[in-house]
């Protein structure tokens, strides 16, 4: 099980739901000087649930997670795209694209 930050548990508690509301809604807004870059990684060249690329790892998902501070060196990056590529979209067509995070069960089982 994850345990949340300190910071985060705050928010997570029912009598703190309108600061955890404002919080989310401070991430999501559009800043004309860049903002918050995570707010776009889902959405970034259109989507990774496109149903043409659903089920594929492409470059541009490995420049979406970057929008999280993840970053997908050279080797890493090869794996996924290349050397490993067949074996994890296998393991990616069993993730449900019509699910959204917030509605996944904290039971769902280990793909890996």
């Amino acid at each position: 099980m994850i345990t949340p930050s300190r910071r985060l548990a705050r928010y997570l508690e029912p009598q703190h739901t309108d600061d955890a509301a404002h919080v989310v809604r401070t991430y999501y807004t559009p800043r004309p000087t860049g903002g918050f870059t995570g707010a776009h990684f889902e959405r970034l060249g259109g989507g990774g649930d496109r149903p043409a690329i659903a089920d594929e790892f492409t470059a541009e998902d490995l420049v979406a997670v970057s929008m999280l501070s993840v970053e997908a060196v050279g080797n890493a990056a090869l794996e996924i795209l290349l050397h490993r590529r067949n074996h994890l979209c296998e393991l990616l067509r069993h993730v449900p694209t019509d699910t959204t995070l917030g509605a996944v069960d904290r039971d769902c089982p280990d793909f890996g």
